[in-house]
Parts: structure tokens; C-alpha cells; sequence
């Protein structure tokens, strides 16, 4: 395993990675819908999957960004 410098960078891409296949996913859907006369709709099933993975990675960055100390703590500039 790769060690990565920023979790929320990483956080972030991953994020894109999920809203691209769902972006995918939907419009998959909505060409077999129109290819097959109103029926595809259950290939946009695991939409709500997705969209769920996405906000459980949003509540994931702004926890991680929660747990990186200021820049003013981590420079020594907060005495003592």
C-alpha cells in the first residue's frame, strides 16, 4: 500500500471516481430506456448506492479536515 501525504486529497478524487460511475450509471439507464421502449430503469437501481458512498465520503472529508491542526498549531505559532 501506497503511503499517501493527503488523506483528503485522496478523499476527494475518490469522490470524483464515485460521482463519474454514477454519472455513467444514470445515463446507461436512460439509453437502454430509450433503446428499449421505456424499460431500463432498474440499470439506474444502484444509483442510490452510489449516491449514498458519495455522502458517506463527504461526512469523511470534513472529518478529516476536522482532524488536520491549523496551520498557525502545526507552524509553532500558538505558544506555549
Amino acid at each position: 500500500m501506497t503511503d499517501r501525504a493527503d488523506p483528503v486529497k485522496d478523499l476527494e478524487d475518490f469522490r470524483k471516481v464515485l460521482v463519474n460511475e454514477r454519472r455513467v450509471r444514470v445515463a446507461t439507464a436512460l439509453d437502454l430506456r430509450d433503446a428499449n421502449g421505456g424499460e431500463g430503469g432498474l440499470w439506474g437501481s444502484d444509483v442510490k448506492s452510489l449516491q449514498e458512498q458519495i455522502e458517506a465520503i463527504d461526512r469523511v472529508i470534513e472529518d478529516e479536515r476536522k482532524l488536520i491542526p491549523p496551520r498557525y498549531m502545526s507552524s509553532g505559532l500558538a505558544g506555549s
